[in-house]
């Protein structure tokens, strides 16, 4: 059975907030490398996707801590959701040009840090073109142990900078709907 795709809307001040927020990362990290792009749509991409998994979990009825509106928390779970067993939750966001290629992956040697600060990720993914209304599609969850055992493998262009992921398949997401459903 396919899965029920889960669409947030992040619209007016939600919007203007991930524009605030994702300027104040882009300027704490503009001098560290790392995997992935250091540019401002891909902080502003995620900060849309932070925001969505929140206003989701808050339309639930659950009690949310967004600590991603911290720049001093950065190196925490992105939400934290009170009194819930799996409460530490880790947001990643993708274009969706890049999705069904790259998208599910976590780094190798980025697995340990991850399982420090978060007890599952919930991937997003925006359209390719980041402007205020934009919708983003919940596509599902994963505990830690599900990317542990995920296949390891190099992702990127082939004649560019590689890096080697644990990536999951569409297929092993779990669905929104379940995330805290008998916790």
């Amino acid at each position: 059975m396919p899965k029920i795709e889960t669409i947030v809307d992040v619209t007016g001040r939600d919007y203007e907030r991930a524009v605030q927020l994702a300027t104040a990362t882009l300027a704490k990290f503009a001098n560290i490398s790392g995997h992935y792009n250091n540019t401002f749509n891909s902080h502003l991409r995620g900060k849309i996707g932070e925001i969505a998994c929140a206003k989701w979990l808050l339309s639930r009825g659950l009690d949310v801590e967004p600590l991603f509106e911290d720049p001093d928390e950065l190196s925490a779970a992105d939400l934290i959701v009170k009194n819930k067993r799996h409460g530490r939750i880790e947001v990643k966001s993708w274009d969706e040009r890049w999705w069904s290629k790259l998208g599910r992956c976590i780094a190798v040697n980025q697995l340990s840090n991850l399982r420090a600060k978060a007890d599952l990720v919930v991937w997003c993914v925006c359209p390719t073109k980041i402007e205020p209304g934009i919708s983003v599609r919940l596509k599902g969850f994963s505990l830690i142990s599900d990317i542990a055992n995920a296949p390891r493998r190099n992702t990127g262009p082939v004649n560019a900078r590689q890096v080697f992921n644990h990536q999951l398949n569409d297929d092993q997401l779990r669905d929104m709907d379940l995330l805290y459903k008998s916790s």
